[in-house]
């Protein structure tokens, strides 16, 4: 008789994931993760927005990088053609800088208007089909990108909560498959965010520690069959309780809570172990859609202004979860995922941490 299934919950979230280990094995689940790919390539827009020359195309720039400095529209004018790196706002945008709050109830519920920001940061000027054509420079000059403008926008008491998003293979969504990135700034702070804010200082008060600064000793200690990659400032592994296979987190060994305020000098170890654990996942599941997000605590002049979470620098703390798009798990589970709150993982933690490991060892990155 084979053993049963295990439950693992997520300490974060309080949310529990099934390991259905039985249903396919991890090699076969790549391999027909990567079939679909292939065969469901995405379709390229004619002309490219996104490419040099085709600025008309979107929003004026709200900056560009070129030679490695920023450069603002507002302090020097257009940048035209010449650019290395562009942010300019979405054309369509879910959340907009002009107009008032205006909170109200219609019908007794809490309706505001969607003040806020969404940029696309578009980091390089070429195409780029493959993580192995990304030099570990451009994953450099990302991060310094989602930090300047993090920054910039924090300084807005009304926007409470940021987030970075981050696209990169094939099957997307999108017709755009020029490697690019949004960032959103929001007037409220998500009930998700609100959720793991309450864990984490629950946790802190309880024992006076860091949740995530707990889950870093016990991979250097315990859970080392978990973990990818790491440096002196950076780790990377694959989260005990992750609910998606080949899920990774980049966390900071020295505890942070907002990620703007990432000094320079660790802007290049996060980049370092960030290109790695991105070589070691294209390596295992191919060239498949790579989500990428960036877990910040909400903007410390909006939650100051509303007295919330007096203790958010001691109990939050930033990540980096890459999250490869394996579209056959949807398929396997999606109604039971949706119809009972369960998530559903058919590769264990520590299985796939052990396979991505092997995976930068062989060479990657």
């Amino acid at each position: 008789m084979s053993e049963p299934n295990q439950l693992r919950r997520n300490p974060f979230t309080r949310r529990w994931t099934v390991y259905a280990v039985g249903e396919i094995a991890p090699a076969e689940l790549v391999a027909r993760a990567r079939s679909v790919a292939v065969h469901d390539p995405p379709r390229a827009a004619e002309p490219c927005p996104f490419c040099p020359g085709n600025e008309a195309m979107t929003p004026p720039e709200i900056l560009t990088w070129k030679g490695g400095a920023i450069r603002y529209r507002r302090d020097h004018g257009p940048a035209g053609s010449d650019w290395e790196a562009r942010v300019f706002p979405n054309r369509n945008p879910l959340f907009r800088l002009e107009g008032q709050l205006g909170r109200r109830a219609e019908r007794n519920y809490d309706v505001l208007n969607a003040i806020g920001a969404n940029e696309i940061i578009v980091e390089t000027p070429r195409h780029l089909a493959s993580f192995a054509d990304v030099p570990r420079e451009l994953v450099h000059r990302s991060l310094l990108l989602y930090r300047e403008r993090m920054r910039d926008l924090a300084s807005n008491p009304e926007l409470g909560h940021q987030a970075v998003y981050k696209h990169f293979g094939l099957r997307r969504a999108s017709h755009i498959v020029h490697p690019y990135s949004q960032l959103f700034a929001a007037p409220v702070v998500p009930e998700r965010v609100h959720r793991e804010l309450d864990t984490c200082r629950g946790h802190f008060k309880q024992k006076e520690r860091c949740l995530t600064c707990d889950l870093v000793r016990d991979m250097d200690r315990v859970s080392r069959d978990c973990k990818v990659v790491e440096n002196a400032f950076f780790t990377a592994f694959v989260p005990f309780f992750a609910p998606h296979p080949f899920e990774v987190w980049v966390v900071p060994r020295r505890h942070l809570a907002f990620y703007p305020e990432l000094p320079d000098e660790e802007i290049e170890p996060a980049a370092d172990v960030i290109w790695r654990t991105l070589g070691a996942v294209e390596k295992v599941v191919g060239a498949l859609a790579v989500t990428l997000t960036i877990n910040t605590g909400p903007n410390p002049h909006y939650a100051a202004q509303r007295g919330y979470w007096q203790t958010l620098r001691d109990d939050y703390h930033w990540r980096l979860v890459i999250l490869p798009r394996l579209p056959v798990v949807a398929d396997l589970y999606r109604g039971f995922v949706l119809g009972t709150g369960f998530d559903v993982n058919p590769v264990l933690p520590e299985v796939a941490g052990t396979m991505l490991r092997a995976a930068v060892g062989s060479g990657t990155g």
